[in-house]
């Protein structure tokens, strides 16, 4: 399997995990019916109807931005709704490839405004930008989050081409400081992305599976159970590939058999369900 292919099945069942972070960012834009629009997307458990209403919203936010070109709040949230429609509904990779590039450039002029430190990372050495990362404080998490978690969806979508898939070191390094920071951002999702991100490659290659295996368990126990979507990477990227059948089929019906509804996180939980669903369809080919 080449290094693409790998980036790519590691991280496709995370789109929507980003999603979450919509909402301290939405819910500082001073308009009240995007907050609640927002905050109504995120506690749904309709997919059907968000699927087909959500590119309106997109639009909503769009002009939004047209008259705000400057504040950051309101551009990371349209890179993370972009980011997650991206990956989560759009079926043409074309589309994909789209929207998760505007993502990830709104993430960088949002977290350039918002942290100094972060202007022009991705032109940055590796060494320069681990020196500039290692000097974030706690009130730049939610810059760097935003900025991780766009980067990391446009990579997904670009996942064909060697050159992004180069860049997921940065990524890294923006997860692995948020775990200094705040390891429970987001229900633990610092831990969820490495989990992921010691998971993509095979012990042979470098890859670390009980590392990986020890940062699932701790999102999980962060969440306490509430992120559905840490199990079903769990059993995704860990299970699968230390062959544990029946790790991978408790994860996954855990994940059926729980209350989606999750304030902030009910969509996310849906979603994880549905993949949890065809994940155990698939399983005796698997295995």
């Amino acid at each position: 399997m080449s290094p693409s292919s790998l980036v790519k099945s590691g991280l496709v069942a995370i789109a929507f995990a980003f999603i979450g972070g919509c909402q301290a960012f939405v819910s500082s834009v001073a308009d009240g019916f995007t907050k609640n629009l927002t905050n109504s997307i995120l506690n749904s458990d309709d997919l059907h109807t968000i699927r087909e209403g959500l590119p309106a919203y997109l639009i909503g936010v769009d002009a939004l931005l047209h008259g705000n070109k400057t504040d950051a709040d309101l551009m990371f949230a349209a890179a993370q709704l972009n980011g997650s429609y991206a990956l989560a509904f759009a079926d043409d990779l074309k589309q994909q490839k789209s929207l998760t590039a505007k993502a990830r450039e709104l993430a960088f002029r949002a977290s350039c405004i918002e942290v100094k430190a972060l202007c022009e990372i991705e032109a940055m050495s590796f060494d320069q930008a681990t020196a500039k990362v290692g000097n974030l404080h706690v009130g730049d998490v939610p810059a760097l989050y935003g900025l991780a978690s766009a980067w990391a969806s446009w990579l997904q979508a670009h996942a064909d081409d060697l050159h992004a898939v180069a860049q997921l070191a940065k990524v890294k390094l923006l997860i692995e400081r948020l775990l200094e920071l705040d390891e429970t951002y987001e229900f633990g999702a610092p831990h969820m992305y490495m989990g992921v991100f010691e998971s993509l490659l095979p012990p042979s290659l470098g890859g670390r599976p009980e590392v990986a295996k020890r940062h699932f368990e701790k999102a999980i126990a962060i969440s306490k159970d509430r992120n559905l979507y840490a199990k079903v990477l769990y059993a995704q990227n860990y299970a699968r590939m230390t062959l544990n059948r029946e790790l991978h089929d408790s994860l996954l019906r855990e994940v059926l058999v729980a209350d989606p509804h999750v304030d902030g996180y009910t969509l996310q939980n849906s979603v994880a369900q549905e993949i949890a669903s065809e994940l155990l369809a698939e399983a005796d080919e698997f295995f």
